[in-house]
């Protein structure tokens, strides 16, 4: 089956993507999102990494998980205020 999605490359390049799925398993379901926006924490992230040290390491981050918050992140957020 063929799907469309927008994925983020780095700060100000996102791409419309078309690519094959890959056929569901039985135990997999297929979940269809429709959204006109994106996320605004995402945004305000891509937008203040470039001026931000703390947001510039969140946005790296991110990026290497494709775009998906993820433990470095948290890592990097935890540390940034003392918490770990």
């Amino acid at each position: 089956m063929k799907t469309k999605s927008v994925r983020r490359y780095g700060r100000r390049d996102l791409r419309l993507e078309k690519f094959e799925l890959s056929e569901i398993k039985e135990d997999e379901i297929l979940v269809k999102v429709m959204s006109d926006s994106i996320c605004m924490s995402a945004y305000r992230l891509a937008e203040q990494g470039e001026t931000d040290l703390l947001f510039r390491k969140l946005d790296e981050a991110c990026q290497k998980n494709r775009g998906l918050w993820n433990a470095e992140a948290e890592k990097i957020l935890f540390e940034h205020y003392g918490v770990l």
